[in-house]
C-alpha cells in the first residue's frame, strides 16, 4: 500500500482517526516505537511483567520466543526493555527498532496511540 497510495484513511470503530499523507502520519507516530526482542526462551511471565511495568502500551506474542512492543519513546524505551530483560535473567538473543510501518501507523491509531 506504501509503494501505490498518496493518501490513507483510517477508521476505528466507525470514527475516522487519519486523513492524511502517509509522510504526515509517520510524522505524527513519531515517539511511537515498536520494538522486536527475542530471547533464548520464552515465557508467559515475559508477556505478563512487561504489560505491568507500565513501561509499553501493548505487548504482541509474534511466536513464543519473539514478542513485539509497542512503546511510547524511542531510543531510551530500548534502554528500558533491555534492562528489565536482564534485570529478569531473560536471555536475549535479539532487541532492535522496528520500522515505522504503514500497519505498525494504524495499530498506533486504533489501539490508543496518538489520535
Amino acid at each position: 500500500m506504501e509503494a501505490v497510495a498518496d493518501r490513507v484513511l483510517i477508521i476505528n470503530e466507525g470514527e475516522i482517526v487519519a486523513d492524511d499523507t502517509i509522510e504526515d502520519l509517520r510524522e505524527r507516530s513519531r515517539g511511537n516505537a515498536v520494538f522486536i526482542l527475542e530471547v533464548l526462551k520464552g515465557s508467559d511471565d515475559i508477556v505478563k511483567f512487561i504489560e505491568d511495568s507500565g513501561k509499553v502500551q501493548q505487548v504482541e506474542v509474534v511466536n513464543p520466543t519473539k514478542y513485539k512492543l509497542f512503546a511510547h519513546g524511542e531510543q531510551e524505551m530500548g534502554n528500558e526493555i533491555f534492562k528489565m530483560a536482564v534485570d529478569n535473567g531473560w536471555p536475549v538473543s535479539q532487541l532492535y527498532l522496528e520500522s515505522n510501518s504503514l500497519e505498525d501507523m494504524f495499530l498506533n491509531l486504533t489501539k490508543g496511540g496518538d489520535q
